[in-house]
């Protein structure tokens, strides 16, 4: 067998890495992980090390330990397309070698090495190519930026409220993009930005700092919402302490709030209800309670999280304060679903959708998506599909549940790979199928509409 090329053994050991990162996050030990995988905390160590690369259902058993959502054993089964596809390639050009060799009387060995070395230099862009953002991560294009920022670093421009300008449109760009784009798409340019604001930061002076901090704020924050999206929680908490901790360096109640309120509703798809209310109450705080977009997404995630844990009357309680404060929100805090920092009649709707579902209440529930599914744009994936797939939701509550899930099944099935990968679609799908009646569970209906939600290889 031939050798991995370093990145592939790269991804091997971010692999690894990111096992032990789920084992400090969660305080389950390699001996415990150990025992409910089959092997020992010694194989543990190594495998997090990427001495040892066992198979999927020990990657799989992880998952579960770790309750990662799919997002671990999405990582494995990325890496061993990737594997794969290098070792097609790497027997196509050894069989095309071979070949030369027996048939090709005529030629040298010292051609023979030459068209080797020219066919390992195909092979490996190739590979770059096979690999997509994990290669770009690499050496690749890290000495390319290096290059780049070297050349910004020798003009010795100072930042001035210019490049604030700049920035502050940079940061309503990707406040649009992040919505619509895969997260594989904007993740690489993101980093590759943020850079480059980290060392504007560095030059600048007061007022052009500041300003330049709010949109680092920012965009540490649409970075999390990135990874939320790929499901990799433990990145996108990282992600969030730093935009949190920006938006407390400028000094602007309005920003830590939006943050904070964003943060309680993308923790929906990852943390405790107890967890979501925490973060939910902190960012109605930072907001003292007045109508803004950080405050209505701090009780958009209490109320979300308040009816998924049954608390229906509580819910709805909360759902009659949102509009409230949703009816005195400042005019240019609201408008088209354009950015992530808008507050909209959309998010309204859409929570009404998730709590009357989640509390069997269909004809309010069907009343609030047949509101709102006109409103989102074209091109926008996440809302429309958790719409729908809350309707789904509401038709297993009322006990049609065949017709639930074949609901859920078609939406599903209309999506691209990466869409039903979403960290959003994924989560909410999943909770959907769980609510079917546990005698239902194995019947052909149910396990195929799981099938669709089995992380695809890359």
């Amino acid at each position: 067998m031939a050798r991995l090329p370093e990145p592939l053994a790269e991804l091997r050991r971010e692999l690894g890495r990111t096992l032990a990162a789920y084992r400090e996050s969660t305080g389950i030990n390699q001996t415990e992980l150990g025992r409910r995988t089959g092997y020992t905390r010694s194989s543990i160590a190594h495998i997090e090390k990427a001495r040892q690369f066992p198979g999927r259902r020990f990657w799989a058993a992880a998952d579960r330990t770790y309750r990662a959502d799919g997002a671990l054993l999405a990582r494995y089964d990325a890496v061993v397309a990737a594997e794969t596809r290098w070792r097609e390639l790497d027997e196509l050009r050894r069989d095309e070698t071979a070949r030369r060799c027996t048939h090709g009387a005529d030629v040298t060995g010292a051609e023979v090495v030459a068209d080797t070395e020219k066919e390992d230099d195909v092979n490996r862009r190739t590979l770059l190519a096979l690999l997509g953002p994990a290669a770009l991560g690499g050496p690749v294009l890290e000495n390319l930026e290096q290059a780049r920022r070297g050349l910004d670093g020798v003009l010795g421009v100072p930042a001035a409220d210019r490049d604030a300008d700049e920035w502050e449109q940079v940061a309503a760009d990707y406040a649009r993009q992040v919505q619509f784009q895969p997260p594989s798409r904007t993740l690489p340019a993101l980093t590759a930005d943020f850079a480059d604001l980290r060392e504007r930061i560095a030059t600048a002076h007061d007022p052009a700092r500041t300003r330049l901090v709010h949109s680092a704020a920012q965009l540490a924050a649409l970075t999390a919402f990135s990874f939320v999206f790929l499901r990799e929680h433990l990145a996108a908490q990282r992600w969030w302490r730093t935009a949190g901790r920006a938006a407390t360096t400028v000094g602007d109640p309005r920003l830590s709030a939006r943050i904070g309120g964003k943060q309680a509703i993308m923790s929906l798809y990852s943390a405790t209800p107890e967890r979501v209310l925490a973060l939910a109450d902190r960012a109605i705080a930072l907001g003292e309670s007045k109508p803004s977009p950080g405050v209505l997404s701090g009780w958009s995630a209490r109320t979300q999280a308040l009816a998924r844990i049954g608390r229906d009357d509580d819910a709805r309680a909360a759902v009659d304060r949102l509009t409230e404060l949703y009816e005195r929100l400042p005019e240019q805090d609201r408008g088209e679903n354009t950015s992530v920092w808008r507050w909209t009649s959309q998010q309204l709707y859409f929570v009404r959708s998730e709590v009357y579902s989640l509390g069997g209440r269909v004809d309010s529930a069907f009343e609030a998506q047949d509101a709102v599914l006109p409103l989102y744009a074209p091109d926008s994936f996440q809302g429309p599909t958790q719409i729908e797939t809350h309707r789904a939701r509401a038709l297993i509550q009322s006990g049609e549940v065949e017709n639930g899930v074949a609901h859920l099944t078609a939406t599903l099935d209309a999506l691209d790979d990466w869409q039903r990968a979403d960290g959003l679609v994924h989560r909410t799908a999943v909770d959907t199928l769980d609510a079917v009646p546990a005698d239902e569970q194995r019947k052909p209906y149910v396990t195929d509409a799981r099938t669709l939600l089995a992380p695809t290889p890359a």
